[in-house]
């Protein structure tokens, strides 16, 4: 089984084709989603794609037990628990 993948935020359709053989959920209504939102659907994703309003810290990753990658478009990495991630095997 392929593994699933969460992107945050609506992307261009040429972006996304690069998700087009995974499983993959990501808004088409709205620019971004809100974070319970997120936390719905990545709760059983080992992936997610995030932005920068997104934050991962320790309540998401406890909320997301097979989340093993993130990926972060941004720059710097101040929204994410960085130990946090390394505890969970992120």
């Amino acid at each position: 089984m392929k593994p699933k993948v969460v992107l945050t935020h609506r992307c261009t359709r040429k972006s996304s084709n690069c998700w087009l053989h995974t499983p993959r959920s990501f808004p088409t209504d709205v620019e971004t989603l809100a974070r319970d939102e997120i936390l719905r659907r990545a709760q059983n994703a080992e992936a997610i794609m995030t932005f920068m309003p997104d934050r991962i810290d320790e309540a998401f990753l406890r909320a997301c037990p097979q989340l093993r990658v993130v990926g972060c478009a941004l720059k710097g990495y101040d929204n994410y628990d960085v130990e946090a991630c390394t505890r969970h095997g992120v």
